[in-house]
C-alpha cells in the first residue's frame, strides 16, 4: 500500500494573515516591492532551510538504500517490469482510494492504522537494505510506533522520512522508467487539479488536521519547533509537505542510482530546485507541490534516461 496523495494545509513562510487582513489589498500581492520582500523572506527563512535539509536527507537515505540493495541479496534485485499499463492502473487506484477515503473514512484510528502500516512497510523495506531481516523489522517497528508515545515533531518527521524513502525504493523497483514517469506526471496533473482553496483535497486535509492527523513532514518556523508537541506545532504555523511529495520524486532518485550515483544526485538536486521554485511564490493558500517537483526532478530524470537509452 503506497499513499501517494499530497497535503499542504498550512501557510507559507510569509503569511499575510499574521500582519494584515486577508481582505486588505496588500494580501493580493499587487505591490511588486512587497512581493519581492515576500520572496526573499520565503527563500532565506529558517523554515526554507529546514525543508530543503529534510528533503535532501531523505534523498540521501534513498540513494544509500538503493546502492545497498544493488549489492546484497536480502531484498530481491529490482525487476522494473511494470510498464505504462500498470502505471495507469496504479494512478487510477490511487485516485479511487482517495475518493473512498473522502467519502467513508472519518475515524482517526482507522486513518492512523492504515497510514502507520504503510509507513512501517516502507521503513522496513529501507531497513532491509542496511540490516538483516529481524533487526530491520524491530527498527521499523520502533520508528513507526515511537511518535505515538513521544508526540514530538522530530520523531514524527523521522517516521515520515524513513517510510517515504522505503516507499520510493519499492516503487522504483516495481516500475520501468516509462511506467515511473507515467505515475509521476499523472499524479502531478491530479495534484494540480484537486489542490485548490476549496478543492476536495484541501477540504479533506483540513478535516484531517481537525482530527490531529498529519500525513506528511512538519517543518517548523524555528529549530526549537522540532521539539514541540504535534498540536503545539500546528498552532505555530508549521508547514506540512505530504508524503507523496517525498516518495514520488525520490522514486526517480532511487532508480537512477542504478546507473550512477552522480545521476541520482542530479535528480535529487532537481527536486530541491523544484522546492525552491515553490518557495519563491509566497501564498497563504494550500498549493500543489508535485507540479514544481515534476519540473525539477522529472525533467532531469527524463533527460538522463533518454541519454542512457533506457526508455
Amino acid at each position: 500500500m503506497v499513499p501517494v496523495l499530497t497535503f499542504r494545509p498550512c501557510p507559507s513562510d510569509f503569511d499575510v494573515s499574521d500582519t494584515v487582513s486577508l481582505d486588505h489589498p496588500a494580501a493580493k500581492w499587487h505591490d511588486m516591492s512587497v512581493h519581492g520582500m515576500q520572496m526573499r523572506a520565503a527563500i532565506f527563512s529558517p523554515r526554507a532551510f529546514f525543508l530543503l535539509f529534510l528533503y535532501a536527507l531523505t534523498g540521501v537515505l534513498t540513494i544509500l538504500g538503493a546502492l545497498r540493495i544493488q549489492n546484497q541479496t536480502v531484498i530481491a534485485p529490482p525487476t522494473t517490469t511494470g510498464g505504462f499499463g500498470e502505471a495507469v492502473f496504479f494512478v487510477l487506484l490511487a485516485v479511487g482510494m482517495f475518493f473512498l477515503f473522502i467519502r467513508f473514512l472519518r475515524s482517526r484510528l482507522a486513518l492512523e492504522s492504515i497510514f502507520s502500516l504503510a509507513l512501517f512497510i516502507g521503513t522496513w523495506w529501507l531497513g532491509l537494505s542496511f540490516f538483516p531481516a529481524i533487526p530491520a523489522f524491530f527498527c521499523a517497528l520502533l520508528i513507526t510506533l515511537l511518535p505515538f508515545f513521544i508526540r514530538r515533531v522530530a520523531f514524527h518527521d523521522l517516521r515520515i522520512m524513513t517510510g517515504a524513502a522505503g516507499v520510493a525504493l519499492s516503487i522504483a523497483w516495481t516500475f520501468n522508467p516509462a511506467g515511473l514517469l507515467t505515475i509521476f506526471f499523472g499524479m502531478a496533473i491530479y495534484d494540480l487539479a484537486v489542490v485548490r482553496p476549496k478543492g476536495a483535497l484541501t477540504v479533506f486535509v483540513r478535516e484531517l488536521l481537525k482530527l490531529r492527523f498529519i500525513p506528511g513532514i512538519m517543518v517548523p518556523l524555528k529549530a526549537r519547533g522540532f521539539g514541540l508537541r504535534m498540536d503545539e506545532a500546528l498552532k505555530d504555523h508549521s508547514f506540512i509537505l505530504g508524503i507523496g511529495d517525498l516518495a514520488l520524486p525520490l522514486a526517480l532518485v532511487a532508480q537512477t542510482a542504478g546507473i550512477g550515483v552522480w545521476r541520482s544526485c542530479l535528480v535529487l538536486l532537481g527536486a530541491l530546485l523544484g522546492l525552491v521554485f515553490l518557495l519563491i511564490r509566497p501564498s497563504a493558500e494550500p498549493r500543489p507541490a508535485l507540479p514544481s517537483l515534476a519540473l525539477g526532478s522529472g525533467l532531469v530524470y527524463l533527460s538522463l534516461m533518454a541519454a542512457n537509452h533506457l526508455l
